[in-house]
């Protein structure tokens, strides 16, 4: 099958789009058989689980239809008179394009083996004070926690959190400059569309966090994928991008693990003052998690012109379930902000807010945090003694200084490493790899193990399980 992708967007997408316009076209008909997604992949030269979420896609959207033991066939196309019901959308309303899931919504069953990265464990949580500061919210302390929300958050957990990075991050900010958010993800949706000029070019490390890419393409920006290396995002390659802003996670990079540099992250910044309306989004996604010594500093503490914004959340230290996040911006850009915010959705649940403000004011957050991390070090030493010992010591681990996962590359080529995947997703073992999150189709080696979520005895089986699986593949 001869498919040219446009080079929009991501490969995914490109696939998708490609195989779509084939189907209304009516190049592809009613009953045609479409080729394995393993054969489809390697024509392309993409991964198997972009062919297979193509298909899927389609299958969802009623184009196609996939029986076992009959593959995948043309269920509707270009020449048939019934259209699908998601087609018929008012004239003149251009739909957004389709992206990819910023938040892992899926649960695995208690039998798999999830070594995916970006949940904490639910169960380190001190449930029993949480839902004591939860009660005081609806008993005598009800009326403050149950009216209209603050513009830019309850003053009482804007001051909190400007606190604990005082105390915890040596960084020093006013609670003015504090912006409560409905998570992470919403702070890159403000941000966005506040501060930046429609159709801007925004860059972001490459590979890097999706849901970064799915706020740009929402906002109606121009997503440009700057490659790293060792030291971090290349800024002389941002510099030739033509970028407006860029987001980059510089204390454990999502998903490699490396730190930024000094050097680089000066660099960083005087890219940022070089030209009016810069813009450096810090994405300070689990920081705390830092295993052999104090969190670093973030990039904001050197930020001397207000061209960075500190986005942080509460999803990996407190509960994801939770949506509360924050920016910590300089006082300009603060007030936009948070004028934009409050045509958006008028502040969020201040019931919430005041109970998590409660939380880090009598020391819970920080008691919490250093359970957490202690018990977060043993998985992760679990994870490395485990490697070494099946691996032995020439492999190379990145990132396990900090954060809930470590990248492990053994030298794999690309085809192995799928294959590797496929192996053990048989059997039951989820993981991710450094590609499934790269923007420019560039692949770089690496598996993510995500230890947060699994006991001693589970992280050891998952990992022999990835030593039988890279056995077979080399054939040993």
């Amino acid at each position: 099958m001869d498919l040219v992708l446009s080079g929009a967007g991501s490969l995914a997408e490109q696939v998708y789009a490609a195989l779509r316009a084939r189907l209304e076209a009516g190049t592809l008909r009613a009953g045609d058989r479409l080729p394995a997604s393993r054969t489809l992949a390697d024509v392309l030269g993409v991964s198997r689980g972009v062919v297979v979420g193509a298909y899927e896609r389609l299958v969802a959207e009623g184009y196609l239809a996939a029986r076992i033991g009959d593959g995948t066939r043309v269920l509707f196309d270009g020449s048939t008179t019934r259209r699908p019901a998601e087609r018929v959308r008012p004239r003149g309303v251009e739909r957004l394009p389709a992206v990819e899931l910023p938040i892992r919504w899926d649960r695995p069953s208690p039998a798999a083996l999830d070594l995916r990265s970006g949940l904490p464990n639910t169960d380190d949580f001190p449930h029993a004070e949480w839902a004591r500061l939860a009660r005081r919210c609806l008993g005598a302390e009800r009326r403050p926690a149950f009216d209209y929300p603050a513009p830019g958050g309850l003053p009482e957990l804007r001051s909190a959190i400007a606190g604990y990075l005082r105390r915890q991050r040596g960084f020093a900010c006013e609670p003015a400059a504090v912006i409560i958010t409905g998570g992470a993800q919403a702070a890159f949706g403000l941000a966005l569309g506040a501060l930046l000029p429609p159709a801007s070019r925004v860059a972001m490390e490459d590979p890097g966090y999706g849901g970064f890419a799915v706020a740009v393409r929402a906002a109606g920006h121009r997503l440009v994928p700057v490659a790293l290396d060792g030291e971090g995002l290349c800024v002389d390659l941002l510099d030739r991008s033509g970028a407006q802003a860029v987001h980059v996670t510089p204390a454990h990079q999502f998903p490699v693990g490396t730190v930024m540099s000094a050097g680089r992250r000066r660099a960083l910044l005087d890219w940022a003052a070089e030209r009016r309306g810069r813009l450096v989004v810090e994405d300070d996604y689990d920081s705390e998690y830092r295993f052999d010594g104090p969190a670093l500093e973030p990039l904001k503490a050197l930020d001397a012109d207000g061209r960075v914004l500190l986005v942080g959340s509460f999803s990996k230290t407190v509960l994801p379930g939770l949506r509360l996040g924050f920016i910590v911006a300089d006082e300009d850009r603060a007030a936009e902000l948070i004028a934009r915010a409050v045509t958006l959705d008028a502040g969020l649940p201040t019931f919430w807010q005041r109970v998590v403000a409660l939380f880090i004011e009598e020391g819970h957050f920080e008691r919490h945090l250093r359970r957490s991390r202690r018990r977060n070090g043993e998985r992760r030493g679990v994870v490395v003694d485990a490697v070494r010992a099946r691996f032995g010591r020439n492999v190379r681990l990145v990132g396990d200084s900090a954060g809930l996962h470590v990248t492990l590359d053994l030298g794999l080529d690309r085809t192995a490493e799928e294959a590797v995947v496929r192996l053990l997703r048989e059997r039951g073992v989820r993981l991710h790899v450094v590609s499934d999150f790269a923007r420019s189709g560039r692949w770089q080696p690496g598996f993510m193990l995500g230890y947060s979520r699994l006991d001693a005895a589970r992280l050891r089986t998952a990992v022999d399980l990835l030593g039988a699986a890279v056995d077979q593949v080399n054939g040993v």
